[in-house]
Formats: C-alpha cells, sequence, structure tokens
C-alpha cells in the first residue's frame, strides 16, 4: 500500500463516523472471539488434547534426533532425506 493509499484511507475513516463504528465493533468482535479468556482456554485445551496424540511420534522424532547428533550426522548430510523419509511411513 502507498503512502497515499494510507493517507486517504485514514482521512475516510476519520471522516465517516459509521465507517468508524463498524470497524470498531468487527475489531471487539475479533477480540472477544479471539482472546476471551473461555475461549482461549477451549482452544488451548483441544491444541493439548491434539498435540497428546502425536505425542508417541514426537518421542520417536526426538530420540532419532539425538541418535543422530550422537553418530556425528549433520543437517546437510544424505542420511538426514533418509531417515526423514522412512520415518514418515512408520506412522501413515
Amino acid at each position: 500500500m502507498k503512502k497515499n493509499d494510507i493517507i486517504r484511507t485514514l482521512k475516510k475513516i476519520v471522516n465517516d463516523e459509521k465507517m468508524r463504528k463498524r470497524i470498531g465493533a468487527r475489531g471487539k468482535k475479533f477480540a472477544v472471539d479471539n482472546f476471551d479468556t473461555r475461549n482461549y482456554c477451549k482452544n488451548f485445551l483441544e491444541f493439548l488434547d491434539e498435540v497428546g496424540d502425536f505425542k508417541p511420534i514426537l518421542k520417536l522424532v526426538d530420540r532419532v534426533g539425538v541418535n543422530l547428533d550422537l553418530m556425528g550426522v549433520a543437517q546437510d548430510m544424505d542420511v538426514i532425506d533418509k531417515v526423514a523419509r522412512e520415518s514418515s511411513l512408520i506412522f501413515r
């Protein structure tokens, strides 16, 4: 967005009370919907449930990463792609 576009838009908002109220109401609704404590906690608990389902996968990935590091495997080595491909087949 160009400087003149921003200036024109801000002038329009300043001079249009209905637009300001409409934007304010939408902003408030967004904040309530997304940052309300109850909604936040509900969404966070749902996220934790979802992450819990992936716990075995995360444990495996951590163990593989630690072992590759202990073997001196670097990120740019071909073995990384091979291990990633083979690991992905386990959880299909």
